[in-house]
């Protein structure tokens, strides 16, 4: 019989069964348990308490959802800061999602999910356990377009020649030509220059702690990959991109550029040929992350929806079953009173 069993830690049996799961199913980088878990010591607290969702079979780990509690309340290990684009449990069973769901509603646990997608059955049980349940309402607080890219993906004609007189211009205006980097190699060095760039065009970078834990998971995993784009002869970085691996699929988190060479559209570049070394390189999927910008549209051959949504106890819902009596008792003492 399958159990679920919610641990509070880290402990190394889970660990180790998490990474079987976690390879098996191929999930996406931010239900790895070393992204988790070093989420967790950069930002859990007293008041974030480790509440990771287990099923079970004969020793076997079924699933996984890596939560923590604050409160009676479920948020998604990763957020608050938020560093993930999209969120979904570690399951090859829906039965296993529909057990997770029925216990969350079960134990009157309110949730608040950042960036999940509507088509999951995640969300789609659990918003029918919630539609069906008294005790709670829902509430979507955001959503945005992601846009992605798979093998059959091609640039518009017109984006490719637009591009490649990008190139020119660039190696006429700075008589030399341009070097990319698909994978750089890891030194202090060029993750401090992005990160000197990232400060400039990205707030979630001003924090010392959000810093550390991005240098963390660089250094210490082979999660994250830094792309660079540079002149090739003096070897001058022009712009930097971070982008997360999860086995044959690439997610583009944050790219950033040298202001003094804006003139040439450093963020085309990069992504330009970052998109195309990707797919020689055999990943199968390049996510653009969330945001509709119109310039993605030119890096997507696909788009979901995503969002984020809370639940929370609902006096009207909590108390329903007394509507109807009470609605029945107004007439009687009106009638009366007549």
């Amino acid at each position: 019989m399958d159990k679920i069993i919610i641990y509070d830690k880290f402990d190394e049996n889970l660990l180790s069964e998490w990474h079987k799961l976690f390879t098996l199913l191929k999930g996406d980088y931010n239900l790895s348990p070393e992204w988790c878990l070093i989420w967790y010591k950069h930002f859990g607290n007293k008041n974030r308490k480790l509440y990771i969702y287990t099923i079970w079979e004969e020793n076997e780990l079924k699933a996984l959802a890596p939560f923590y509690l604050t409160g009676k309340e479920l948020n998604i290990i990763g957020t608050k800061p938020g560093f993930y684009d999209e969120f979904d449990i570690l399951t090859s069973s829906a039965q296993n999602t529909k057990d997770i769901i029925a216990d969350i509603i079960n134990k009157q646990l309110k949730v608040d999910l950042r960036l999940v997608n509507p088509e999951s059955d995640f969300i789609k049980f659990l918003f029918r356990q919630v539609e069906n349940s008294r005790l709670f309402s829902k509430k979507i607080y955001f959503s945005s377009l992601k846009f992605h890219a798979d093998k059959n993906f091609k640039f518009d004609k017109s984006f490719t020649h637009r591009i490649k007189r990008k190139i020119t211009s660039s190696n006429n205006k700075f008589n030399q030509k341009l070097n990319f980097e698909f994978e750089v190699e890891k030194n202090s060095g060029y993750f401090e220059e992005m990160l000197a760039q990232h400060k400039k065009r990205w707030t979630v970078f001003h924090a010392k702690e959000n810093e550390l834990f991005i240098k963390d998971i660089y250094f210490n995993t082979d999660l994250l990959l830094l792309s660079r784009l540079s002149y090739e002869e003096t070897n001058t970085s022009i712009s930097f991109q971070l982008s997360y691996k999860s086995f044959d699929r690439i997610t583009i988190t944050a790219s950033s550029y040298d202001p003094a060479f804006e003139v040439i559209s450093p963020s085309l570049l990069i992504h330009y040929h970052f998109f195309n070394e990707g797919f020689k390189r055999n990943f199968s999927v390049i996510d653009f992350g969330i945001g509709a910008h119109s310039y993605k549209h030119n890096f997507a051959n696909s788009e979901s929806i995503i969002m984020s949504m809370k639940t929370d106890s609902s006096f009207l819902r909590k108390y329903e079953f007394l509507y109807t009596p009470l609605k029945e008792l107004k007439h009687r003492v009106v009638s009366l009173m007549e």
